[in-house]
């Protein structure tokens, strides 16, 4: 979807000349989210506004579908791509609905193509379009306006999505959040991202590629368990820091993992205490996962049910929490390491039990990652 062949970017100064990119060259495919990531200076948002001539290479070519950017009107080039950045930008006279609707109206959509264009758009990031489509930016928190900058981005439909530090000056928790929402947008619609970041926490989870910069050299690009496990360098492997086991953890899912043999270890709610002691005795095990309507509400072991009578499901022990399938294996030992159980139910979507994970599992998952990179 863009290519950028030995793209070159001086700045002329008074005294000398900068040079903030040095002959990049890198291919970002269709439909996938690549993290420009570095420290400071390092050239990743002078590439991004080079990409749709906010800034003018001084040498090189970058191309979008096979076709030279410089071919194209700037004006229309930058209607056609989405562009998102730190400081918002809203226009603070517009409701949202303007807001969203700019580039449309731009482009000479319809009223009701547009009026329909921010309901679906604002329904996608979980606002609701009746609550917020006649609403002014100031009367929005600083989360709900990233949604609704994002959003905007995406107004016409664009291939293309150009961010810079987009969730940059939102706090902790929000940022959390509108990253979960953003990663479910684009599971959806499959745009082409370039997504600038200086943060490596935020570029493992959102990137399906990171190409790291310093000094306006490329040093590596790849997919984020190459960079953490095989860091081409010593800078690369600086930047991505020393913990970059627990690092890895933050990039596979409980879907990748979980135990779905998990037959002897279960047992339905409405199961009498003699039965289920009976059948733990008889298999050997220490505990049963209590289910009803195939979802876990709790588990039971031999010190409650050889004192206790009555039906399982009234004396199940609760489980401090479930994880979903799409929990990183981060999260889920950050859950294990705060309470005291060895292994938790996982759930899918509609909260229907699926398998186990416990401590084993992650460690044998990492132990596997990195006996396959010494192979």
């Amino acid at each position: 979807m863009i290519r950028y062949e030995n793209v070159r970017k001086v700045y002329t100064g008074k005294n000398e000349d900068v040079v903030a990119l040095k002959d990049v060259t890198l291919n970002i495919d269709r439909g996938s989210l690549v993290v420009l990531l570095g420290p400071s200076g390092c050239g990743k948002t002078t590439l991004l506004r080079l990409t749709n001539r906010l800034e003018k290479l001084t040498s090189g070519k970058i191309l979008v579908k096979d076709d030279d950017i410089n071919k194209f009107n700037e004006v229309k080039l930058r209607q056609s791509m989405g562009y998102v950045i730190q400081q918002i930008g809203l226009f603070p006279n517009k409701t949202i609905k303007e807001n969203v609707g700019i580039v449309p109206k731009l482009l000479g959509w319809s009223k009701k193509r547009i009026d329909d264009r921010v309901d679906e758009l604002l329904d996608m990031v979980n606002l609701d379009p009746a609550t917020y489509r006649n609403r002014y930016p100031v009367e929005l928190s600083g989360g709900q306006q990233q949604r609704v900058g994002v959003v905007r981005a995406l107004g016409a439909d664009p291939d293309i999505l150009l961010m810079d530090e987009p969730f940059g000056a939102i706090d902790p928790i929000n940022r959390e959040q509108i990253q979960n929402v953003f990663l479910k947008l684009q599971e959806k619609l499959k745009k082409t991202i370039v997504f600038v970041s200086h943060d490596i926490h935020e570029a493992i989870k959102m990137g399906d590629k990171i190409a790291i910069f310093r000094e306006g050299q490329l040093l590596q690009y790849d997919i984020p368990m190459d960079l953490l496990t095989k860091p081409e360098n010593r800078f690369v492997s600086d930047f991505v820091g020393a913990d970059r086991a627990l690092k890895v953890l933050g990039l596979i899912r409980a879907r990748d993992i979980v135990n779905k043999d998990y037959g002897k270890l279960v047992i339905q709610s409405d199961t009498p205490a003699e039965e289920a002691l009976n059948n733990l005795t008889g298999n050997k095990k220490r505990f049963f996962i209590v289910l009803k309507n195939n979802k876990p509400i709790g588990y039971v072991d031999k010190q409650v049910l050889n004192y206790e009578k009555g039906r399982v499901e009234n004396l199940a022990k609760p489980f401090s929490g479930h994880i979903e399938m799409m929990e990183t294996l981060r999260d889920v030992l950050s859950l294990m390491l705060m309470s005291e159980g060895a292994f938790y139910p996982v759930v899918n979507e509609n909260g229907d039990f699926i398998g186990t994970i416990s401590y084993n599992d992650i460690q044998d998952k990492l132990v596997n990652i990195y006996k396959e990179d010494d192979d």
